[in-house]
């Protein structure tokens, strides 16, 4: 009942909002797509009414229950782009809920949630030995909380601006999670589901093509024409491992995203930025789907645009590869993420600070970092601040603390010079703050982005030099190989599509030593053990970060512990099934235990393509000099840390 009234009072809110801001402007375009969505939403309850029927039934037919199933997915397909952008949490939390428990949102107390809806069902009624109380237990609530909702998505006030970014929405959604697989873990309808999520934009889109043809008859041409093809594929190419994910989202998902918006700019329509001063993951204005400017590296730090300028970036790279910050002055960030080794450094666990043995996990990379909501392994740092934070008061790292990083800085008048340029009006002896120090750190891992690999600029249509086997490679982590469920695209990290402001962790079963038999699982707890009360439960033992793959080439050994030597090592480990594949038993991996069927020809692909996700172009470059301090002895400190 409280999530029931809670969720009425958020649309509720939305309602009085959107009515402040846009009155009674709806055209008859979103009129009518509000229509027929309200009715293909009717649709959607009539199938989950069947579905839960037929659940309920005596003795339980199995084909008919599938067979319901897949017709009720379908039938969410159809207004899927709709009813997730008026209700994303809704949608996640009742309706198609990824099938892993999770823990209840902003509430102090730990409440764990088991995942209910489509996707639960998915793998519910396609395993070899149907639980029939589970599955009517299922059902009963999907169609309770369709019903409920519904009431909900009828009073939302549908205008021109919620359509075409609701449009958008679906491109990535289909694109990070349709063609993957990601939401059919066991029927394989991925393919099917895709065509009809496609074709409902397409039918919204068709609302406004004559509008858009008066405007830019060259946008409606690209849209009207990416979407028949994009029909096209989806129809004649249906089986699963060999769709070609590649081409389909080089010449309609990429297409279509920036024409959309071409054609939202040409009809005059209100754009999120003229209506809304709350900052997204996503850029609205951004042309590039698989470009640097799709997500807003801002939405993640506490860092603004309007404070960041290329003297603070440059600021905080010369902090960055400078050992002051360190209590023995010799190490710096540079010790441990190296730029001439992706800013890894090479080993399984770096060197502890005074050479006392190594750091508790390997050292991830730091380029694209900043696309995150919570960082480390273990997920415990909250946002980029604390993350550095943590650095500063481990006595295995620099073993120091704020107070006496800023006595230092404060103790030099070329770095206090620096930052008085770095932010602006500040008199040149005004003391350092923390704040200071945390937006120049920001400001410089926010720099270390990259868009422009092999991969993304064949997409873009910038290059044709893209291998064959990286091609095959790219195509496989997307579909057959499953990898594209976890290391979603464009960051192929944890980051959830299609907003992009979650990170996942998994559960994968990483042995101590890959090497040795019988295989044991590594003893760090991961997320349980991380110190933070609500998240020390055993759905969370063992679960680490779903680390980003770009410029993986460049960061060896892998995971968490560092204990996988090479890619191939770490693609065998996949293919098995992760530990239940190589004989580890966890009560909670949430990798597939089943083996992915991988050739060593499919693995030498899947290796290419990451390879050709290496762009480390103009991030790379080193510090020339230190500032100098009064005290000479600092003066002979190392450029990025003497180890």
């Amino acid at each position: 009942m409280k999530k029931a009234i809670f969720i009425l009072v958020s649309l509720s809110c939305v309602y009085v909002l959107s009515e402040a801001f846009t009155g009674k402007s709806e055209t008859s375009s979103s009129s009518l797509i509000q229509d027929a969505y309200l009715r293909q939403l009717d649709k959607f309850i009539q199938e989950c009414s069947a579905l839960n029927e037929i659940a309920h039934s005596t003795p339980l037919t199995v084909n008919p229950l599938q067979e319901q199933l897949l017709k009720t997915r379908n039938a969410y397909k159809r207004i899927e782009f709709l009813f997730e952008y008026i209700d994303q949490q809704g949608a996640r939390d009742f309706i198609n809920a990824a099938p892993l428990p999770k823990l209840e949102r902003k509430v102090p107390e730990l409440v764990v949630l088991e995942p209910k809806g489509l996707q639960v069902l998915d793998e519910l009624v396609f395993l070899e030995n149907i639980s029939q109380d589970e599955v009517k237990k299922q059902t009963k609530e999907l169609l309770s909380n369709i019903k409920r909702m519904r009431k909900l998505h009828q009073a939302y006030p549908l205008n021109d601006r919620h359509v075409f970014e609701a449009i958008r929405f679906e491109i990535i959604r289909i694109t990070s999670l349709g063609i993957t697989g990601f939401d059919t873990p066991l029927s394989g309808n991925a393919l099917p589901e895709t065509k009809i999520a496609f074709q409902s934009i397409a039918d919204a889109y068709t609302k406004y093509a004559d509008a858009v043809e008066n405007k830019d008859t060259d946008v409606n041409t690209r849209i009207q024409l990416a979407l028949e093809q994009g029909l096209n594929q989806l129809t004649s190419q249906t089986d699963f491992n060999t769709f070609d994910r590649l081409s389909f989202i080089k010449n309609f998902s990429i297409p279509l995203y920036k024409n959309v918006l071409k054609a939202h700019v040409a009809l005059g329509v209100e754009n999120y930025y003229e209506v809304n001063n709350q900052i997204k993951a996503i850029n609205f204005l951004g042309e590039g789907f698989f470009a640097d400017d799709f997500l807003n590296p801002y939405f993640y730090t506490g860092l603004k645009k309007e404070n960041d300028n290329a003297l603070l970036a440059e600021l905080g790279k010369t902090l960055f590869f400078d050992p002051i910050l360190s209590a023995n002055n010799k190490r710096a960030c540079a010790s441990c993420h190296n730029p001439n080794k992706g800013f890894a450094d090479g080993v399984a666990k770096s060197l502890a600070l005074d050479f006392e043995g190594t750091v508790d996990r390997n050292a991830p990379t730091v380029l694209n970092a900043a696309y995150a909501d919570r960082f480390f392994h273990d997920l415990r740092a909250e946002n980029l601040d604390l993350q550095t934070e943590h650095v500063f008061y481990s006595n295995k790292e620099f073993n120091t603390d704020i107070p006496e990083i800023l006595g230092k800085l404060n103790s030099s008048a070329a770095y206090k010079e620096r930052f008085a340029q770095a932010f602006g009006k500040q008199q040149k002896d005004a003391p350092i703050t923390k704040l200071q120090l945390n937006y120049a750190f920001a400001s410089y891992v926010l720099s270390l982005r990259g868009f422009n690999s092999p991969v993304d600029l064949y997409l873009r249509g910038e290059s044709e030099s893209l291998s064959d086997a990286a091609k095959n490679g790219f195509n496989l982590f997307m579909g057959k190989a499953a990898c594209g469920t976890c290391h979603f695209a464009p960051t192929f990290s944890g980051l959830v599509p299609p907003h992009f402001n979650e990170n996942e962790s998994e559960v994968l079963g990483v042995a101590e030593n890959p090497y040795d038999t019988p295989s044991v699982v590594d003893p760090d707890g991961g997320r349980a053990t991380a110190g933070i009360l609500k998240e020390e439960t055993d759905i969370y033992l063992h679960s680490f970060k779903t680390p980003t793959v770009r410029n993986i080439a460049l960061t060896a050994p892998y995971m968490h512990n560092g204990a996988y030597k090479t890619l191939k090592d770490v693609m065998h480990f996949y293919n098995a099934g992760g530990g239940a594949g190589i004989g580890i038993e966890l009560d909670n991996q949430t990798l597939p235990t089943h083996s992915l069927g991988l050739t060593v020809a499919e693995i030498n692909d899947l290796i290419a393509f990451m390879e050709a996700l290496s762009d480390t172009a103009g991030l790379t470059s080193v510090p020339k000099s230190l500032p100098r301090f009064d005290n000479k002895q600092w003066n002979n400190r190392k450029i990025g840390g003497e180890y």
